[in-house]
C-alpha cells in the first residue's frame, strides 16, 4: 500500500509508521515539530490543516494519530476530524483515525466522558471527538474507520499480536476482565484494517486479548 500518516512523530504515529514500513508499505510521514523517528519513511513537515486533497490523492490509506493536546481549544478535535474527512471525501482513499468516545452503559445513554469520575480536563476533548466521529460517519462519501482503545491505554505496551475487536461503541473487557489496550496492538490493528479493508464506515474498539489496567 501507499499510505500517509498524520502526526507521525508521536508515540502512536511512530508505531504506525514502523508497522507499515516493516510490512513493505510506502510511507509519507506528516510531521509538525518533532522529526520522524524511522528514517525509512518519507517525511513531510506539514500542519494537519495545511493538507489538501491533492496531497493525499495517491494514497490507499490515510492514517491519523492526531491529538490536540491540552493547551488549545478542544473544539479543534472536531475540526480536525472533519478536515481529514474532507481530504478523502468522494475518493477511494480510506481514512483510519482514532477516537475515545465509548458509552459506559449497554443502553448507550451515557458516554464515559460524561461520568462524574472522568477527568474534567479531558471532557471537552472527548466531547468534540465524539461530535467529529458522528459528523464523519454520517457522510456516505467518506470511507472512514474510527479505532478506539480500551479505558486503559498502555503507552509503553508492545504489540502482542493478539487483540479483540468490538463494534458496539460500549466499554468492553478482554479475557482477563480488563478494558486494556497496548499502543503496539492499537497500531497493528490500524494497519491490519487498512490492509484488509475491514470496518469501513464503522467504529471499532480494539482490546489486547490479555492484560489488565495497572492503576
Amino acid at each position: 500500500m501507499k499510505v500517509g500518516i498524520v502526526a507521525a512523530a508521536g508515540n502512536l504515529g511512530g508505531r504506525i509508521v514502523t508497522e507499515c514500513l516493516d510490512r513493505g508499505h510506502a510511507v509519507t510521514a506528516y510531521i509538525h515539530r518533532s522529526p520522524c523517528k524511522d528514517a525509512r519513511a518519507n517525511p513531510v513537515r506539514r500542519d494537519l490543516f495545511e493538507l489538501t486533497p491533492e496531497d493525499v490523492a495517491g494514497f490507499d490509506v490515510l492514517f491519523s494519530a492526531y491529538g490536540s493536546g491540552f493547551e488549545v481549544d478542544p473544539e479543534v478535535n472536531r475540526r480536525a476530524l472533519n478536515h481529514l474527512a474532507a481530504l478523502v471525501e468522494g475518493t477511494p482513499v480510506r481514512l483510519i483515525a482514532g477516537s475515545g468516545c465509548l458509552f459506559s452503559d449497554a443502553g448507550k445513554t451515557t458516554r464515559v466522558y460524561e461520568e462524574p469520575s472522568h477527568p474534567a480536563f479531558l471532557k471537552g476533548i472527548s466531547r468534540n471527538t465524539a461530535l467529529g466521529v458522528a459528523d464523519v460517519l454520517a457522510n456516505q462519501r467518506v470511507h472512514a474507520t474510527f479505532v478506539c482503545p480500551g479505558l486503559c491505554f498502555d503507552a509503553d505496551g508492545a504489540a502482542t499480536g493478539d487483540y479483540l475487536t468490538d463494534t458496539d461503541m460500549v466499554v468492553v473487557c478482554n479475557e482477563d476482565g480488563g478494558s486494556y489496550t497496548t499502543y503496539g496492538d492499537l497500531a497493528s490493528a490500524r494497519v491490519d484494517f487498512g490492509e484488509q479493508g475491514r470496518f469501513d464506515r464503522a467504529f471499532v474498539t480494539v482490546l489486547s486479548r490479555h492484560g489488565v489496567p495497572n492503576w
